[in-house]
């Protein structure tokens, strides 16, 4: 706080001093920051990323998207500007706004596996589960390890039926994450709904 005062125009020191305090918990003060820091340097993208979170943090959502669509003016190509403008979009409820920016940051890098797993479950929950399948099967061949969205993808599978398959993602997902217990909760559901007593 000393090196605010006494260096009050120097953007770095209000930017670090905001992800002190937000590392605190003192989201007040943190936002507070982060504002000053994008009056000294409104066209950086990596202040304007801080803000918004700020915002998105104290619930002033709108406040948060308009800063992402500021970046996306200054950065048009920016897999985390559309990703974030994206997610700030679903919180409002406009998912097919959400929709479209997931969409522009796959665009431009298809191999991003939290664009597609943050897409994916949007699809999923509006009922589209083929295109939520789809995508989470391209994430888990990127990243098959990722234990959190495998067991995303065979909770759809289950879901439309496809019970063999769920178990055998549910069965990886498991071997990734031995602790998850809500995995092996999803596990012998899958495995009751098939009469599968005794593996569940």
């Amino acid at each position: 706080e000393r090196a605010a005062v006494l260096i009050p125009n120097d953007e770095s020191v209000h930017s670090y001093l905001g992800l002190a305090f937000d590392a605190l918990g003192r989201q007040d003060e943190a936002l507070n920051q982060f504002k000053r820091a994008a009056q000294l340097n409104p066209d950086s993208e990596r202040v304007l990323n801080f803000l918004a979170q700020s915002l998105m943090k104290q619930k002033q959502v709108p406040e948060a998207v308009a800063l992402y669509q500021r970046i996306l003016v200054l950065k048009p190509d920016s897999v985390v500007g559309h990703n974030n403008l994206a997610l700030a979009l679903w919180e409002l409820k406009d998912y097919s706004s959400a929709r479209r920016h997931f969409e522009a940051a796959l665009a431009i890098d298809p191999a991003d596996v939290g664009v597609l797993t943050n897409l994916a479950t949007l699809l999923g929950e509006q009922g589209s589960i083929s295109d939520a399948i789809a995508l989470f099967q391209r994430a888990i061949h990127l990243q098959p390890q990722d234990a959190a969205t495998r067991g995303q993808l065979a909770n759809l599978l289950a879901k439309t039926g496809k019970i063999s398959d769920a178990i055998g993602h549910f069965k990886v997902a498991i071997a990734d994450n031995p602790d998850d217990s809500e995995l092996r909760a999803n596990l012998a559901r899958a495995h009751l709904s098939v009469g599968a007593f005794a593996a569940a």
